[in-house]
């Protein structure tokens, strides 16, 4: 926040394509890390992101990091999964990955981590932030005509949308949404438990169908699902 806009956009992106480039290379060792990162890059996505300021490039590196840490260092893995509290719509499912997998130490050190930052979040700017936050998706506010709530429903990536957009009522939407939640689950639980070779891009997948609320730089998790094919 101390920089000019246009140095704390650059330095932001940077450092979150450095933290994917760890985490590929996490993924894999040989020089086939490259072709992701490249792909990964050259995604639409990926460019969204950057013109967004968003974080998306952060989450993908964090579940992929986190999953090719898992079985080499478990507590340092589950510490990246839990780093997705920040953006709670995603995080549920890497955490039942975990617990599919049998990673009890990874579920565990992720838990841990979810917490203390929210609590470390609490610590630095009060416990109204927490409050407000709530209270905005328990009673959004209306700005300018409509809310980000009304807004991410009529105009995201998500099944509720695309059904909304199709012409269903919003309990039928709602119902679909829960409906994609459910399969998603259940092919990473699945994917987890068995040791499916392809369970990173499972969960990458499952993922975006799960989450209630999905923007187009969001993704750059399915760019990365495909690649890893």
């Amino acid at each position: 926040a101390a920089l000019p806009v246009g140095w704390s956009l650059l330095l932001s992106q940077l450092a979150q394509f450095a933290a994917l480039a760890w985490a590929l290379r996490k993924l894999a060792p040989d020089k086939s890390w490259l072709f992701l990162l490249a792909g990964a890059f050259l995604a639409p996505a990926a460019s969204n992101n950057v013109v967004a300021g968003s974080n998306a490039v952060l989450v993908a590196a964090l579940i992929v990091g986190g999953m090719a840490l898992v079985g080499a260092r478990p507590l340092l893995a589950g510490a990246l999964i839990g780093v997705l509290v920040f953006k709670p719509q995603y995080a549920p499912l890497p955490f039942l990955a975990l617990l599919a997998a049998g990673q009890s130490r990874a579920l565990a050190a992720a838990f841990i981590s979810a917490v203390a930052l929210c609590l470390l979040s609490a610590l630095l700017f009060g416990p109204s932030l927490w409050l407000d936050w709530f209270n905005v998706y328990l009673h959004p506010q209306t700005v300018a005509g409509m809310n980000a709530t009304d807004w991410g429903h009529m105009w995201d990536e998500s099944v509720s949308t695309c059904v909304s957009l199709l012409g269903a009522p919003p309990w039928l939407a709602t119902a679909a949404q829960i409906l994609a939640a459910v399969v998603a689950a259940g092919f990473t639980w699945q994917a987890f438990r068995s040791g499916n070779p392809q369970r990173v891009a499972i969960l990458c997948c499952a993922v975006l169908l799960a989450s209630p609320h999905l923007s187009n730089y969001d993704l750059i998790l399915l760019a990365l699902a495909a690649l890893l094919q």
